[in-house]
């Protein structure tokens, strides 16, 4: 048995999702819509 639980709560990775989860429901309560935008940025350096 290890440091860690293989599962549950008390795992990092699920109290990271968890705080993730909280998060984008607080600003999705907070704010009247939400954009999304994926930008490249080694475009926008070549001046294009």
């Amino acid at each position: 048995m290890g440091f860690f639980p293989k599962s549950g709560y008390g795992f990092p990775r699920f109290k990271r999702k968890d705080y993730q989860y909280k998060l984008a429901n607080k600003l999705c309560d907070m704010a009247g819509t939400i954009f999304l935008e994926d930008i490249d940025f080694r475009t926008m350096a070549k001046g294009f």
